[in-house]
C-alpha cells in the first residue's frame, strides 16, 4: 500500500472495512442518518466516499460536500449548492428557483464559477430558505440521494471562534436538523462526518 496520509483512500488502496459499509449501507437503506466521528486520519471520509460510490453503482446520487473550509452558514450552503451542480436535473431545479438572486441563468456558469456565484447570492437573509430550496429539490429527485457533510465540526469551530459565542453555530444546527426532519424520510439520507 501506499502512503496516503492526508487523502481519503480509495481502489486498492482501501480495503478491510467490509463490515463497517455493511452496517452503514443497512442504515442508509433504511433511511437513517448517520454519524460519523472519530480521531482524525480514521478513515471517516474513505469509508463515506466508497460508501457513496457503491450506491451510485445501486443508482443513487452521491453528494459531498466538504464544509471544512467554511466560515458561515452562507460558506456551506454554497458548498452543498456545488455539489448539487453535478446533478443535472436537481441542478436545472435549483438554478431556476435561485434565478432572482443572481440576476442570469447559473446553467451557463462553469462549475467553478457556479459555487463563487451563489456564495455571491447569499446572504444573512436568504441562506436559510436557500439551503431549503435546496435540500426539497434533492427530496424531489428520483433515484434517492445521498448527501454527506465532511468535517462539520471543523466548519462549526471556526464559525465558534471567529464570532466568540455559539449564536450562529445554534441557528446553523436548527436550521439543518429542522431542514432534515421536515423532509422526513422522502428527503435526501444525510451522513455527517468529523474529528472529534
Amino acid at each position: 500500500m501506499r502512503p496516503t496520509a492526508g487523502r481519503w483512500l480509495s481502489g486498492d488502496d482501501f480495503f478491510d472495512r467490509e463490515a463497517e459499509l455493511r452496517i452503514l449501507k443497512s442504515h442508509v437503506l433504511d433511511h437513517n442518518h448517520l454519524l460519523l466521528t472519530g480521531q482524525r486520519r480514521m478513515g471517516k471520509t474513505s469509508i463515506a466516499r466508497e460508501l457513496g460510490r457503491r450506491l451510485e453503482a445501486d443508482g443513487w446520487i452521491f453528494l459531498f460536500a466538504h464544509v471544512e473550509g467554511s466560515t458561515c452558514a452562507e460558506d456551506a450552503i454554497a458548498a452543498f449548492a456545488k455539489e448539487t451542480y453535478s446533478t443535472r436535473s436537481i441542478a436545472f431545479r435549483f438554478g431556476r428557483s435561485v434565478k432572482e438572486w443572481l440576476g442570469e441563468n447559473i446553467e451557463e456558469v462553469g462549475f467553478h464559477g457556479f459555487r463563487a456565484r451563489i456564495r455571491a447570492g447569499l446572504h444573512a437573509g436568504n441562506w436559510r430558505p436557500l439551503g431549503e430550496k435546496l435540500l426539497q429539490h434533492c427530496a424531489d429527485h428520483e433515484p434517492p440521494v445521498l448527501l454527506v457533510i465532511d468535517e462539520l465540526p471543523i466548519f462549526l469551530k471556526r464559525m465558534l471562534h471567529d464570532d466568540g459565542d455559539a449564536k450562529r453555530v445554534d441557528e446553523f444546527l436548527s436550521w439543518l436538523r429542522g431542514a432534515i426532519q421536515a423532509l422526513g424520510d422522502r428527503g435526501p439520507v444525510f451522513i455527517v462526518s468529523g474529528s472529534c
